[in-house]
Parts: structure tokens; C-alpha cells; sequence
């Protein structure tokens, strides 16, 4: 099935569905799949093949992984697992003079789901840069919604600035950017190296919470960031990671590159996993339900808003999207006849508490 964007008096030629999210003031539409998350492998042993693409389940553990792409190749794979992913896809792309042969990776990954991206270790500014162009691709043409989770080399994160300028190189509502890393069990990981573990966070966590504050299995980071510099991040779209008060590692707060839009909060992973789950399955359930199954006149188009209607009180029900406004409708700016159905849908996210403000009245 087709999907992706639409304008209005532009014709699609495959059946499909096409989803305009208006955004107001409060709403920033983003989507992607939940549980799996995507590896572009460039460091490999055991039996792997090249240009290969491979699928391992959290369920099975990692002895299938060791044996496949050998204990080296296999530790992001672990790292993804250990986050929360419950899926892992892994392409394992030739790594040419330094840089990985990402050209045909691309293609094999365009024909699987799932929810976050990642490189298994630093990449160039021009893999990053191809890397968001596909992103940003498979979002706008194809319908396919996914993050993206990048970092940087070792050495790139003992500068805090070089992470930052990382962020406004990647950015995008579907990119997060590490910009720092740090070790565990007697390995060390930069950012880029880290990223797995990030990505399997994001897609492991329940999306009616976020990942601010979050534990990560780091046992100390690679850098520590002073106040200012943890804040210039953050206003930059980094990700950061900080000690905690009782000796764990947290993600400082959970937000994508997506800085600058005028929406409140637009950044933010929660948000944009709502969003995402919200149009990953509407889009899931009308093509196997409804896309040339369901009759374009009232009664058909009453059973797919009725539908709609009925999984986002659900997601009300868990405390992922707010219960008022909630709405589904046909959009009054077309008409819905022939073979299309314009659905027009409105909804407020919830987003966790990040920051309690506390007045105190001491005393008499």
C-alpha cells in the first residue's frame, strides 16, 4: 500500500491512504513503528555476509547473534536489546576506506518496519547528511516513519560544540542526536557507538512515558557536561547524558534535533511517538480494513471515523492523548467522493512533567 503526504488537487495514483495532521499551536505530527530498531553494521565477523540484511529477536538472546556476526559485530545489536527494542534488523555494510558503503543499505532496509535508525559506530558528515535525506524521503514520498539516532567518534565528544553543531547538521523531526557516550562492563562507547542502546530506549518505552531522566546501563560517561554547557545543548537538540544524584546515568531530556518551531515542546520524543503510533496505526488498520473494502458514502465513511474514534479514546483511556478536544471527522475543506475519503482528525497530546516548580511558605 501507498502512503505519505498530500496536496490538495495533486491526484495520487496508487490506492492508498493519505494522511494531512493540520498542526495547531499545541501539535507536532511526527510517526514511526514501535519495538524495532534498524543497525547499519560496518564492523562484522562470524558468519555474516556482506550486503546482508539479518533479523534477531530479544526473545531468542544473543547466542544466535554471536554465532551470525560474531562477538565484536554483536555487541550493538546487545546494546539495542538491553535499551527496550524488542526486534533488531541488521545490514551489514562494507566499511570502505573509513567510510561505510551505505549505497545499497538503504534499498534492503526501505523493505522492512522498524521504529528508530542507527550506525553502528562514527560516521562521516555526508553519511549523516544522505542518511536524513533518506529519512526525510521514506517520511514525505513513501509514508514510512521512523527516528533516526546518530552521535559522534570518541574524540568528537570531548568537545561538546562539535555534538552541538552535529544536531543542526542531522536535524529533523525524526533525528536524535548523542553527543555523549561513556562505559559499562569494561567497554567504552562514544556517542555513535552508544546510539543502539539510545534507540532501543526510545522504542522500548511505553509511549505514555518518556525517557527524561531515564537510566541508561552506562556505568560512568565519557564527558561531563558543566550546567552551561548541558543547557547549550539542550537549546542546541542535543541529547545528553548526566550523572544523577544516586550514581546512575540519565538521559538529561528526551528530545529530538527539532529545535526553532514556534509549537511548544515540538522537540519532544513523547510527543512524537504518540503521533507517530497514532499514524502508523490508523495507516496499518485501513489498509488491511478499509482501503477497497469500505463503500464512500455515509455509512462507510461513519464506520472509519467510528473506528478512528474508537482507538484514540484508547489511547485517551492510557493517558496518551488528552480526552478533550478529541475529534474525527470529514474534512469540511473537501469533499469526500469518487474513491477518496478525507478524514480530518484533532487531538492534544500528553507530555510528561519535566519541570515542578515549588513555592514554599515557611513559618508563621
Amino acid at each position: 500500500m501507498a502512503g505519505g503526504s498530500w496536496e490538495a488537487g495533486v491526484d495520487k495514483i496508487r490506492a492508498g491512504i493519505y494522511t494531512n495532521f493540520v498542526q495547531q499551536a499545541i501539535n507536532q505530527v511526527s510517526s514511526g513503528a514501535r519495538g524495532v530498531v534498524a543497525i547499519v553494521l560496518t564492523a562484522f565477523e562470524g558468519l555474516a555476509q556482506p550486503d546482508t540484511v539479518y533479523e534477531f529477536s530479544a526473545v531468542n538472546g544473543m547466542a544466535e547473534v554471536r554465532t551470525t556476526l560474531g562477538v565484536t559485530g554483536g555487541r550493538p545489536i546487545e546494546l539495542a536489546f538491553a535499551g527496550g527494542a524488542s526486534r533488531v534488523v541488521v545490514y551489514t555494510a562494507p566499511n570502505t576506506m573509513g567510510t561505510p558503503d551505505v549505497s545499497k543499505a538503504y534499498n534492503a532496509l526501505s523493505t522492512r518496519r522498524f521504529n528508530a535508525f542507527c550506525f553502528s559506530g562514527p560516521v562521516g558528515d555526508s553519511v549523516l547528511t544522505e542518511a536524513v535525506a533518506w529519512q526525510r524521503a521514506n517520511r514525505e514520498s513513501v509514508g514510512r516513519h521512523f527516528f533516526g539516532v546518530y552521535g559522534g567518534s570518541s574524540v568528537d565528544d570531548q568537545t561538546p560544540s562539535i555534538g552541538n553543531t552535529r544536531s543542526n547538521l542531522v536535524k529533523d523531526l525524526y533525528s536524535i542526536n548523542l553527543i555523549v557516550g561513556g562505559s559499562v562492563g569494561g567497554h567504552s562507547f562514544s556517542s555513535a557507538e552508544y546510539a543502539p542502546y539510545i534507540a532501543g530506549l526510545v522504542v522500548g518505552t511505553p509511549i505514555n512515558e518518556g525517557i527524561t531522566y531515564a537510566t541508561v546501563s552506562l556505568n560512568e560517561v565519557n564527558v561531563r557536561l558543566t550546567p552551561a554547557q548541558i543547557e547549550t545543548a539542550i537549546q542546541a537538540g542535543s541529547l545528553v547524558l548526566t550523572d544523577n544524584e544516586d550514581g546512575t546515568i540519565v538521559v538529561e531530556r528526551g528530545i529530538t534535533t527539532n529545535v526553532g518551531s514556534v509549537t511548544a515542546g515540538s522537540n519532544k520524543i513523547r510527543k512524537t511517538r504518540t503521533n507517530m503510533t497514532i499514524l502508523n496505526d490508523v495507516t496499518s488498520t485501513a489498509n488491511a480494513n478499509w482501503i477497497g473494502k469500505v463503500n464512500n458514502n455515509a455509512d462507510g465513511q461513519a464506520s472509519v471515523i467510528s473506528g478512528i474514534k474508537g482507538y484514540l479514546n484508547e489511547l485517551a483511556n492510557a493517558n496518551v492523548i488528552h480526552a478533550e478536544p478529541l475529534e474525527v471527522f470529514l474534512d469540511p475543506n473537501f469533499r469526500s467522493e469518487g474513491d477518496k475519503m478525507y478524514i480530518a482528525i484533532r487531538y492534544i497530546e500528553v507530555d510528561s512533567a519535566e519541570e515542578i516548580y515549588l513555592t514554599i511558605h515557611a513559618g508563621a
